[in-house]
């Protein structure tokens, strides 16, 4: 037997375990207002370094952009008036003194494309002019080579350790690379981020100090709430408890002897309505007992007879079931040997003789209730038989079945156009894909405007492939009922509607999304397969 909440607790158990949930209330309320505090100076502080670093990379883009035009200035006026090299020269002698030496950060470098140092005023003399191509800062990365990358791709920016100059440690750095391509040059600066770093150390301090505090009121606030709590349900205890233990010595009384209780022993408004209760069904139990005696000496009787019918009611049923799955099938199994018998004596008619609009409208109706045929067979087959999946080449199958329903289309009064794309593929069961093709293409003839067209297309993309079948006709009245079992929106025109309820249970096992739309008198069916994907 299922146990159920605070069964078999007593009053005193229970304003306990009120108690106690009041407490662990407080705390999460508690801890949420202090936690809500902690994510507020995080948000703040995140906040503080992104504005700080976004106000560096936008001084650092200024600062390389005035030197960049320094160089292509100097190129645009002096290249070709004197040697490369010279000109080259005078570019990196002005461009170091363009340096702002206040705290020994504010400098241009330039390196080319290879590596070489052309010009970084805090290296040592000796390393100017070298290859720094492999130069990695103390954690591992490749400093100058991602300048250089960046510099290529138009311009980017790189974060690294490199030493300060004015206090000659290592602090976090970040540098804006873009590059020259007439001289093959990378040229950029860089700005220090450990002044952020201080100041969020400062504001950390003051934040601790101010959060003991605020931690301290807040746990105040929460004892003194949950010492009132404490107070007013052991009150609250006590006069219940009292009137309870009255109420439930009457009612033990009333019931082992069948005797009403007092109301006016009692106070409480809530006790004095379960009294009337209480009485009322004591009546009731002494007026029952007596019939309860008589009817125990013949259920026993009755049940046994009712089990019985109960059981041979679903032996019949049983067996009309068997017998009607038997008949199903046997009746499938008999329709497909004359169908396919028409259909071969067409074909061989249509060599013979040539087509005609009899033969057309003879092979539509035998392909119609081929399609139907096909249904009813993978109704009954499809919970015995293992629908192995397999790649299949999508383009190529909607092809065949297209050329499949032509003489239908044609039959009724229609046409079918190909937007077919070659080489798409799906994965499914061949079994499967026919049913969910032929269905759609079968309501689409039979729900279509007398003379009009029914577009089919077939596309392939990154996600997957997409099958579509298009036809103008009555909008999709009840979208909900549409993959219902037996549902038609249109009665008069046939149909058992089982095609759609079929196409939406092969899709469903497939995970292939099912898109209608309905727009300017079209409707379209989509499909959306995805590549290689298993059920």
């Amino acid at each position: 037997m299922k146990r159920r909440l605070f069964q078999n607790a007593s009053i005193n158990q229970i304003t306990v375990v009120v108690t106690l949930f009041s407490a662990g209330v407080i705390a999460v309320f508690a801890a949420l207002i202090i936690f809500d505090r902690y994510q507020s100076f995080n948000a703040e502080m995140e906040q503080l370094r992104t504005d700080y670093i976004a106000s560096q990379k936008e001084a650092l883009i200024t600062e390389t952009n005035r030197a960049m035009r320094y160089i292509q200035h100097k190129y645009d006026n002096q290249y070709g008036q004197r040697e490369t090299a010279d000109l080259k020269s005078v570019i990196v002698d002005a461009i170091e003194y363009m340096r702002d030496e206040r705290d020994g950060t504010g400098y241009i470098f330039i390196y080319t494309y290879e590596g070489v140092n052309i010009a970084d005023p805090i290296l040592r003399y000796d390393i100017r002019g070298q290859n720094m191509i492999d130069f990695t800062d103390p954690n591992g990365k490749r400093v100058i080579a991602e300048l250089i990358e960046v510099a290529k791709e138009g311009g980017g920016f790189v974060e690294y350790v490199w030493n300060k100059p004015i206090v000659n440690t290592l602090s976090p750095k970040i540098s804006y690379a873009t590059g020259f391509e007439p001289f093959g040059w990378m040229v950029g600066t860089g700005a220090y981020l450990d002044d952020i770093e201080e100041e969020i150390v400062k504001r950390e301090a003051a934040y601790r100090e101010e959060t003991v505090t605020f931690v301290l009121r807040v746990v105040s606030v929460g004892v003194v709430l949950f010492l009132l709590v404490v107070a007013f349900s052991r009150l609250m205890t006590r006069l219940i408890s009292q009137e309870t233990d009255q109420f439930l010595r009457f009612f033990h009384e009333g019931a082992t002897t069948y005797r009403s209780i007092d109301k006016e022993s009692l106070r409480f408004r809530e006790f004095l309505t379960l009294v009337d209760d209480a009485n009322a069904m004591i009546a009731t139990i002494a007026e029952k007992t007596e019939s309860l005696r008589e009817l125990n000496a013949t259920l026993e009787d009755r049940v046994r007879q009712k089990t019985a019918k109960v059981v041979a009611q679903k032996d019949h049923i049983e067996k009309l079931l068997e017998e009607q799955d038997r008949f199903v099938k046997n009746a499938i199994h008999e329709i497909n040997t004359p169908l396919s018998v028409i259909l071969v004596n067409i074909d061989l008619e249509v060599l013979q003789a040539g087509r005609n609009r009899h033969l057309t409208n003879i092979e539509s109706g035998a392909k119609i209730i081929h399609n139907i045929y096909n249904d009813l067979s993978y109704l009954i087959q499809k919970d015995r038989i293992e629908y192995t999946p397999e790649p299949v080449d999508l383009a190529l199958f909607v092809q065949l079945r297209v050329d499949f329903f032509q003489e239908v289309a044609t039959g009724a009064g229609l046409t079918i156009k190909s937007h077919i794309e070659p080489g798409v593929s799906a994965f499914i069961s061949t079994t499967e894909l026919q049913r969910v093709v032929d269905n759609t293409l079968s309501n689409a003839i039979k729900y279509s405007t007398p003379g009009s067209t029914i577009e089919v297309g077939i596309q392939g993309g990154a996600e997957g492939a997409l099958f579509w079948v298009e036809n103008s006709g009555e909008p999709i009245r009840d979208r909900d009922r549409l993959y219902d079992r037996y549902y038609r929106e249109d009665t008069v025109r046939g149909g058992f509607g089982l095609g759609l309820n079929i196409i939406k249970e092969i899709c469903d096992k497939y995970r292939i999304a099912i898109e209608l739309t309905c727009e300017a008198g079209r409707n379209r069916f989509s499909y959306h397969f995805t590549q290689r994907q298993k059920p």
